[in-house]
């Protein structure tokens, strides 16, 4: 007990600074507020426990203790149904049941069902009872022994209610059995006692219904739950009554009002209700707040949403614009290529009927006489046969992929110096050495890159090593600079226009 008072003392301080806590403040508040209620409930304080109970609820909704805030409402239903405010104690129910079910809190769903089912009872309602009863079926608890106890319980309390009281009786007595079987506590045993009291009191038969009245004040008074010493007198003193024993049952109901009037002090009762009220008016306020924000944060997500998407459409849209104009581009890119490789055919053509025709005009001789005639040729004669050198040593593979190809090697196939190659070449190609080298390795790149045969399944890697570049990134360069794309590029290009 001094724990208890410890945690009540700890609760109540904590509650009179509330303008001053944090969060986890609010936490502690709320467990300790739930953990005092429960003592309260236990020690049959019910108006003291509906206050803790309260205590427990704003602090829970401020920190998000959804288990203490749910739990605690359940618990301010029971209070309420042995209040014998059965409409309100539904009210508290069927909130739980709701959060539970949202949650995935089988459990606790398990156990408010049954509270709703005895609830609906008490009310006379039926049809209700039974719809929750198929859903309590449904539910299993975790404790499968207790899961078949509330079962056969809340079977007996439909039954009774149907006015079927031989029915209900034989239930509770297969209840009754079911303790027993189980080794349940007493406690259980209590209420089967009672209603089987009701049962055979409805059917007349007030000697079974006395000996079980009887045996549930026995285990009421062994176990101290007042509540029910009081619902076995107001059930005595009714069968009593009906048996026209008014001595008998004023008596009864006097010893009911004196627990009544101990369990529940109607001014504080009422003191505390106040106290309910008022704090489910701060809490509903607190949840409705909470849903305005998250309306408003939802409606302004939404807004994001459609923009967002706007964006991203429109960004679709001038992706697609740009790759299909970029598409288009290197289209003509890849023929304007063409024409450049075609041009370059045409004119190794020409240069050959050139040549041709300079060596149709010179005269037969001797290899000295030939020597001596070279040497005697004017300066055209001489440029046509270096440029018809020059053009065999490129026209050669090995010459032409080489890795170790440059100017001297050039110079050294040709039979020419430095000064003599490097005019001819700038004369007759309109270009340097080196960017004539990378043309021809880059033309027959273009033809590597889509063969399906040796090449198939080349990587730009194999094909850059195989032309005579020394790394990928020379060769990408290279390629870029002469086609206007990347191999990568030009490759899937020319695959999808196959296809």
């Amino acid at each position: 007990m001094r724990k208890l008072y410890t945690l009540l003392a700890l609760a109540t301080l904590l509650c009179g600074c509330r303008h001053t806590l944090t969060s986890t403040d609010e936490a502690h508040i709320c467990q300790a507020a739930k953990l005092a209620g429960d003592h309260c409930y236990y020690d049959q304080r019910y108006i003291e426990a509906l206050d803790f109970y309260t205590m427990a609820l704003e602090p829970a909704q401020k920190c998000g203790n959804t288990d203490v805030l749910y739990r605690s409402m359940a618990n301010i239903g029971l209070i309420y149904d042995i209040l014998e405010n059965h409409e309100r104690a539904l009210y508290y129910y069927e909130r739980v049941y709701r959060q539970a079910l949202q949650s995935g809190d089988n459990e606790l769903a398990a156990q408010i069902l049954a509270n709703i089912v005895t609830a609906y009872c008490n009310q006379h309602r039926t049809d209700e009872a039974r719809r929750y009863y198929k859903l309590i079926e449904k539910t299993p608890r975790r404790d499968s022994v207790m899961h078949g106890y509330y079962l056969l319980l809340l079977k007996g309390h439909i039954a009774i209610e149907d006015d079927s009281c031989r029915k209900a009786a034989s239930v509770y007595r297969q209840a009754l059995a079911y303790t027993d079987a189980h080794h349940m506590e007493t406690f259980y045993q209590t209420p089967l006692m009672l209603e089987l009291g009701n049962s055979y009191a409805r059917l007349k038969m007030n000697d079974s219904a006395a000996i079980y009245y009887k045996r549930c004040e026995q285990l009421a008074t062994e176990n101290s739950t007042q509540a029910y010493l009081a619902d076995v007198y107001k059930a005595e003193r009714d069968m009593l009554l009906a048996m026209g024993d008014t001595a008998e049952s004023a008596k009864t109901d006097a010893k009911s009002d004196s627990i009544e009037a101990l369990i529940f002090n109607k001014e504080k009762l009422k003191q505390a209700q106040n106290k309910l009220y008022q704090t489910e008016t701060r809490v509903s306020n607190m949840q409705i707040n909470s849903l305005a924000n998250t309306v408003g944060m939802q409606k302004l997500v939404i807004v994001l949403v459609v923009m967002l998407a706007g964006a991203l459409v429109a960004l679709i849209v001038v992706m697609l614009r740009q790759r299909k104009a970029q598409k288009h581009s290197y289209q003509l890119l890849i023929e304007k290529y063409r024409e450049l490789t075609d041009q370059q055919q045409k004119t190794s053509q020409m240069r050959d009927v050139y040549l041709q025709s300079i060596e149709a005009a010179a005269p037969a001789s001797t290899d000295e006489a030939a020597t001596d005639s070279l040497r005697q040729a004017d300066h055209a004669s001489q440029q046509a046969l270096l440029l018809q050198r020059i053009e065999h040593a490129l026209d050669s593979p090995q010459l032409l992929f080489s890795p170790d190809f440059n100017m001297a090697m050039l110079c050294r196939e040709v039979g020419s110096n430095r000064t003599y190659v490097s005019q001819v070449i700038n004369e007759y190609y309109q270009k340097p050495f080196k960017t004539l080298l990378n043309e021809r390795r880059i033309r027959e790149a273009t033809r590597r890159l889509v063969d399906n045969g040796q090449y198939a399944d080349a990587t730009i890697q194999t094909v850059a090593l195989s032309l005579g570049y020394s790394s990928a990134t020379s060769f990408i360069i290279a390629f870029k600079n002469i086609v206007g794309m990347t191999p990568a590029v030009y490759k899937s290009i020319m695959k999808k226009n196959e296809k």
